[in-house]
């Protein structure tokens, strides 16, 4: 029977006897190699530093043992190992092997803010330009896992400047999105070129204002000192902010910008976001211009939430700004979008009135024939108590009962003959509408017109 723990047996236990027993049964050199690669990593798992040591101790090759405690130094990084880790590192005779196995490990150590071994590891790095890169990406990892003492560790080693300025970028935005300002400020004023400060303020304005911080925002776009990079700073934050519905900071961005187009085109972005968003204060404080409604379908929508809510303080206010014709096109759009609750709305504005409500568009429809296209009986009560006439014709000679046959709205088209629509009339093709319901194949409007005797 074999006596001798095994090697894995050896490694967890930390049993150097046992070790010393198996170097004397492996006395080749190679299989001593072998052994020893095999023991350090078991050892290393387990936290054995005293067997990782003699391990270490025993290897004949030197080449052969750099390699080794690379290896093992990465497995002690991820199993945290740190004095293990240590000893590895110094144990690594060859320089740039030493150099290069620092930075491989360096990032995990920043990753969970273990200061004393990243001091160490930096420190341990022999080459100036290696030991800046590897204080750059360990930065980087470090702001990502929101170690920010780290952070600020490593971008003040870092000696030359450019890189310094690069090494400040990424961690301000990681550090801008969760909310670490102080972070953020010494970053920033810790980049040197001002080509790059500017660049660096960008994204972490963009993110302060989403969150609403203002005096952040406020000190951001004042470190901008280029005005043509100070002004899409501002336009890229105040779009976030209206997202988020920061009217205070909105408010602010758009001063900031340098020319009055400028100023009036980010009040249009920011409204067709806070519009998107529902934001109705940000919307009212923007203002919407009239064709606005015409030309973009998210401020229509909006207008149309806000009716189904009943808060149509931005909608009058824009309807103050409009001449009856326009206004009678906005309802013919509403109904056409199937916005009922705007579409009400509009008829209920003592603006619009029997003098308007029949004003065409460019077909020749009026709002009742795109009621009936709809089959929106409601509105067409509500359009004829207005004033609008059920005679009217389209450009096809075509009444609003006519359209409401061929399209089979039983319902809008009772509502039309009840208010006294004539169903004997004949459309631009010479068709009455129940010649129009045959046509279409709409049985259940036959149906109604055979029960008012219009066949």
């Amino acid at each position: 029977m074999n006596l001798i723990p095994d090697v894995n047996g050896t490694a967890i236990f930390g049993i150097v006897w046992a070790v010393r027993a198996h170097r004397r049964l492996r006395s080749g050199q190679e299989e001593r190699t072998q052994f020893c690669t095999e023991m350090i990593q078991l050892a290393v798992k387990s936290g054995q530093l005293e067997a990782v040591k003699f391990a270490v101790r025993i290897f004949a090759d030197e080449t052969n043992k750099d390699q080794c405690c690379m290896e093992a130094a990465k497995t002690a990084a991820i199993k945290d190992e740190w004095r293990v880790l240590k000893f590895l590192v110094q144990s690594i005779a060859d320089e740039t092997n030493r150099d290069q196995c620092c930075m491989e490990v360096v990032e995990s150590a920043a990753c969970i803010g273990e200061w004393e071994v990243v001091t160490f590891l930096v420190q341990t790095v022999a080459d100036e330009t290696k030991r800046d890169q590897c204080c750059m990406e360990a930065a980087e990892s470090a702001a990502s896992k929101g170690q920010w003492e780290v952070v600020a560790f490593l971008v003040q080693t870092v000696t030359d400047e450019t890189k310094r300025d690069q090494c400040c970028m990424e961690p301000a935005t990681y550090a801008a999105s969760k909310g670490q300002w102080e972070v953020v400020k010494f970053l920033v004023q810790t980049v040197a070129d001002q080509s790059n400060r500017d660049q660096c303020c960008m994204e972490p304005a963009k993110l302060a204002a989403f969150k609403g911080q203002l005096e952040v925002v406020k000190l951001l776009v004042q470190t901008v000192s280029d005005q043509k990079n100070r002004d899409q700073c501002c336009i890229q934050a105040a779009t976030s902010a209206a997202y988020n519905g920061h009217l205070e900071v909105i408010k602010f961005l758009i001063s900031c910008l340098s020319s009055p187009d400028q100023r009036a085109n980010l009040r249009f972005r920011c409204a067709v976001t806070a519009c998107s968003r529902l934001r109705d204060d940000v919307v009212a404080f923007l203002g919407l211009k009239p064709n606005w409604l015409f030309q973009y379908s998210t401020i229509l929508s909006f207008t149309a939430a806000m009716a189904i809510e009943g808060r149509n303080s931005v909608l009058t206010d824009t309807l103050s700004r409009m001449q009856p014709a326009h206004i009678t096109q906005l309802l013919r759009l509403s109904i056409s979008q199937r916005h009922v609750a705007l579409a009400v709305t509009l008829i209920n504005d003592e603006r619009v009135s029997a003098e308007h409500v029949d004003l065409p568009d460019s077909t020749g429809a009026t709002a009742l024939m795109l009621a009936a296209d709809a089959g929106h009986h409601e509105l067409i009560e509500k359009l004829i108590d207005l004033g609008a006439s059920v005679r009217a014709e389209d450009s096809q000679g075509r009444t609003a009962l006519s359209r409401a046959c061929e399209a089979g709205h039983v319902r809008a088209a009772k509502a039309l003959m009840d208010r006294g629509a004539d169903a004997s009339h004949r459309d631009g093709r010479g068709l009455t509408c129940a010649q129009v319901a045959q046509r279409f194949e709409q049985r259940q409007v036959l149906r109604l017109l055979d029960a008012g005797g219009a066949r």
